[in-house]
């Protein structure tokens, strides 16, 4: 019970009180359940992942580790509790800037969860979409590709029509695509995932805006440069308003405005 408020008051944005509803149920079952149990490595794994999306880092991972170990000792390495608590530890090293083990925890991710989804799985394409978003980050266009596309062959395949999280798979391969000047195909999937969120998110939540960036950034590249910039701008805005959007979406948007009007100046009457 307590952990469904929890879950609750994240969804409503207060942060403080889920954490401290998660710390209680995880001590409470401590007490009734032993030290070493599956329900206290899912509450080690759900508290990591609150306190990282309120940006505690170094506890995130902590608890984390903490929870993969736990889920070893449990049930072996060959399990989907382990793949998933490997990758939000990976996400964690990512944001700590700790490169080499966000990439080689979220490789050891991907060839678990591997083994157990031959088929594929909706959590399966998640590893393929952070890890390719990660590498085109860091401009490595070439390799970043292939899994951000398997990843989204797979949501596709796996998911219905219109789930938002094919929108999650169609941003960063958009990115690419403006990135490889492949700008028709850039556009194409920004406004996909652009309508997708306009039925799951509100209309100023930072993924929705870094999809009209990445929309914004084809159009100037397809020579549409007046779209573009109200495109460009406008996403901009909301984006640096947004405490929660990715430091890098925020930094690419600001990179696209700048590209704007260092190569075409500004056209439009202000």
């Amino acid at each position: 019970a307590l952990n469904n408020l929890a879950y609750v008051l994240h969804a409503l944005g207060q942060y403080g009180k889920a954490t401290r509803l998660f710390e209680e149920s995880l001590d409470m079952n401590r007490v009734l359940l032993g030290s070493v149990h599956p329900t206290i490595a899912v509450g080690l794994n759900n508290l990591a992942f609150i306190l990282y999306e309120q940006g505690d880092l170094d506890d995130a991972k902590t608890m984390f580790t903490q929870a993969i170990t736990m889920h070893i000792e449990l049930v072996g390495m060959e399990h989907p509790e382990v793949a998933n608590a490997k990758l939000n530890l990976a996400m964690v090293y990512y944001d700590l800037g700790e490169l080499a083990n966000a990439f080689a925890t979220a490789e050891e991710s991907l060839v678990l969860y591997r083994r157990l989804f031959p088929d594929g799985h909706p959590d399966l394409a998640n590893v393929l979409t952070n890890l390719g978003g990660w590498l085109a980050e860091q401009e490595d266009f070439n390799n970043a590709e292939p899994l951000l596309i398997e990843g989204l062959v797979m949501r596709r395949r796996l998911l219905r029509p219109n789930h938002p999280s094919i929108a999650y798979g169609l941003i960063p391969l958009a990115g690419v695509y403006v990135s490889k000047k492949r700008y028709e195909e850039a556009r194409d999937m920004a406004m996909e995932a652009r309508s997708m969120f306009a039925e799951s998110l509100t209309s100023d939540h930072w993924r929705s805006a870094w999809a009209a960036s990445i929309e914004g950034a084809a159009r100037a590249g397809l020579g549409e440069f007046e779209t573009a910039e109200v495109l460009l701008t406008e996403s901009l805005l909301t984006l640096e308003a947004a405490h929660d959007a990715r430091p890098f979406a925020v930094a690419a948007a600001r990179g696209y405005v700048e590209s704007l009007y260092e190569t075409f100046g500004g056209f439009t009457d202000k």
